[in-house]
């Protein structure tokens, strides 16, 4: 599905959301899994042909035939797999990223490989009134990849710095 992880993990988490939550559209479904639509249809599309998600759309006007109106709800069959699916793995909220995907972001925020050069300090601490004293320090402080501690009197922008530099 182009998201690197087994088909079978999103259809779970549809039943397990639906069991949860009944009676979800679309849209809701897509916030609570944090995917695009597309993907959540594949799943309910699947899940549908097995019989495990049925579809209520709701009588209304003949003028508001969105995909915001249709309902989804797990039959008896569903509800025994998502019990099933919840017995096996109780994680119920946004699908998860690949192993792959998850360790691409890290390594990319590794700072032995992307260090902070003095102009990049520079730049964050450009409005800040007196950064020319603490550009020496943070920069190596901010390279050597450990936790900083920025102490003073209230009110001496400790916040504020350390906001831009992030």
């Amino acid at each position: 599905e182009g998201l690197g992880i087994p088909a079978s993990v999103v259809e779970n988490l549809v039943l397990k959301h639906l069991a949860a939550y009944p009676k979800c559209d679309l849209v809701e479904l897509t916030q609570r899994l944090c995917v695009v639509s597309n993907i959540v249809e594949l799943a309910l599309a699947q899940l549908r042909k097995r019989s495990w998600v049925e579809v209520y759309q709701p009588a209304s006007d003949k003028l508001s035939h969105s995909y915001s109106n249709v309902r989804y709800s797990l039959t008896e069959f569903g509800l025994a797999e998502a019990d099933i699916a919840y017995r096996k793995d109780p994680y119920i909220g946004p699908v998860p990223v690949s192993l792959e995907d998850y360790w691409t972001v890290v390594e990319g925020q590794d700072l032995r490989k992307n260090p902070i050069m003095r102009a990049d300090v520079e730049r964050a601490l450009s409005d800040v009134f007196g950064s020319e004293h603490l550009i020496p320090v943070l920069g190596p402080a901010i390279n050597s990849g450990r936790a900083m501690l920025l102490y003073g009197h209230a009110g001496t922008g400790k916040s504020y710095v350390a906001a831009r530099v992030l």
